[in-house]
């Protein structure tokens, strides 16, 4: 009797087991949690996000069953590629070490145009137009004294990289009211350390767009 029973112990100690290390994806399986933009055109760079991306050798990104040619660079929770010309929407995968990630859908195409509302001049951000890695904002400053304002909500310890066309001769751009120098090709690198930066730009006059993107 003693026996029988601690063969039962055994056995259903063995199925709670099993149970309880059941679901989830596998260890050795890459996540993709995110991607930025998630709207892009071919020729363009764009970010993974997840885990599981380091195994020792360069992951393979594909979409739909065309490879990204040109992995830009990688850990195990960020790739950087390229989009292939000729690729399309829809489902984009990770292959790194022995698994594949699950599907995650991408758009491939130009990101939305979208305005600046007016007034969006309020120091708080109260009004101001939002901008995101998935979109462009396009305004228009109508004399030196304008102030265009905009907010941009970001991944803390993210760097992304902010884009001024035209660079508008002596505009002064602010991010939470630092005062942030464009470089040559009217690009800055911005950090996002809270959830809500505020960008303003002014004393300058003319049509503008700025664009946002993710760099690490």
């Amino acid at each position: 009797m003693v026996s029988r029973a601690c063969s039962l112990v055994v056995i259903l100690t063995g199925l709670l087991l099993a149970t309880g290390c059941g679901g989830g994806a596998p260890a050795d399986q890459p996540i993709v949690a995110s991607i930025s933009p998630s709207v892009a055109a071919a020729g363009e760079e764009i970010i993974l996000y997840g885990a599981g991306f380091d195994h020792g050798e360069v992951p393979t990104v594909s979409f739909d069953g065309l490879d990204f040619v040109h992995v830009v660079s990688y850990t195990n929770n960020r790739i950087h590629v390229v989009i292939p010309a000729g690729s399309v929407s829809g489902s984009l995968y990770v292959a790194a070490g022995i698994g594949q990630s699950d599907p995650f859908p991408f758009t491939v195409g130009t990101r939305v145009t979208v305005p600046e509302v007016e007034p969006n001049d309020a120091a708080d951000g109260s009004d101001a137009t939002a901008a995101t890695t998935n979109r462009v904002v396009t305004g228009k400053l109508k004399d030196t004294s304008d102030v265009d304002t905009f907010t941009f909500t970001g991944l803390a310890g993210t760097h992304y990289r902010l884009k001024l066309s035209p660079n508008l001769p002596n505009g002064v751009l602010k991010v939470n009211g630092s005062v942030v120098f464009l470089d040559s090709n009217a690009e800055a690198d911005l950090s996002a350390n809270s959830a809500k930066e505020t960008l303003t730009l002014s004393n300058s006059t003319g049509d503008y767009t700025i664009t946002l993107t993710a760099i690490d």
